[in-house]
């Protein structure tokens, strides 16, 4: 995120672990030409993310059959899933790509201060996927940020095509879902005991609610309540105009790139950003009730 007011300089930084602004300001460098960037991120609850993950890539790109005997297996012994959120997050480039899991299985104190200082320490702020509202409206009370910095129109309503991540034109997403039998694996000590992620989702999810306290309740739920108010003027007034790169039916639409953050992100914020632009809530109201 740059917090730049000249809009002609916003660069956004998509999420690639060796983008190089974020390899500098991880490791403490001189942030040029980004010293007024904050780094933040997003983690989500590691079952439904590896889940989601699996079945974006191996069911929906790669043909696989979900399966349960293909699903557990792709759980048990793929290690682009299993703790791939740390991973992706952990600043040292000293650190191998299973570190986290070695550190997992036999030192787990030596995980905790892994997350501590490499990951807490390093990021300006990590949302929980979970609590978005929250996690937003917090971040703007913390980085005295508008409401309507964080608005965003949902890429869900594509009719479930989605356009990148190395893949020419719109390939379908099949919805990830769980059958008895693997969730009962997802439940297991198995699959838990030796998962990074989940000291890393606890520890973010410890320390919003620490936050959310330290800034009072009131004043996060109000903050929460003014984006929801927002976010809804935004989807009546900008939802039909928005170009996203991949339609209802699958069609690439290559034009999205003028009217979309980065893929899919942020897809028609110059709309938001001129339904909003000097305006508040007020401007908003029926007239009988202004």
């Amino acid at each position: 995120t740059n917090t730049t007011t000249n809009t002609k300089q916003l660069k956004v930084c998509p999420k690639e672990s060796y983008h190089r602004f974020a390899i500098e300001k991880r490791h403490g460098k001189e942030r040029k030409p980004f010293p007024q960037s904050l780094l933040w991120s997003v983690v989500r609850y590691p079952p439904k993310r590896d889940m989601s993950q699996l079945f974006f890539t191996a069911v929906s790109r790669q043909g696989m059959d979900p399966t349960d005997e293909n699903v557990l297996r792709a759980l048990r012994r793929s290690t682009l899933l299993r703790g791939r959120q740390t991973r992706f997050l952990l600043t040292t480039k000293l650190l191998e790509k299973n570190a986290t899991d070695a550190a997992v299985r036999s030192h787990p104190d030596r995980l905790a201060e892994m997350i501590k200082t490499y990951i807490t320490y390093h990021q300006d702020f990590i949302a929980v996927s979970e609590r978005l509202k929250e996690s937003f409206a917090v971040m703007t009370i913390l980085w005295n940020l508008d409401p309507t910095d964080v608005l965003t129109l949902s890429a869900k309503r594509n009719g479930g095509y989605s356009h990148g991540w190395g893949q020419p034109g719109c390939a379908f997403d099949k919805s990830a879902f769980r059958s008895p039998v693997v969730q009962a694996y997802l439940d297991s000590d198995a699959y838990i005991g030796g998962h990074p992620d989940f000291m890393l989702y606890h520890a973010v999810n410890k320390s919003l609610d620490m936050t959310i306290d330290a800034l009072g309740k009131d004043r996060v739920t109000k903050r929460m309540d003014e984006i929801q108010q927002w976010q809804d003027i935004a989807e009546r007034e900008c939802a039909a105009s928005a170009i996203f790169p991949c339609s209802a039916n699958g069609t690439f639409h290559p034009e999205s790139k003028k009217n979309c953050y980065f893929d899919d992100s942020g897809c028609g914020y110059p709309c938001v950003d001129r339904v909003t632009d000097g305006k508040s809530l007020d401007d908003f109201l029926p007239q009988k009730q202004k």
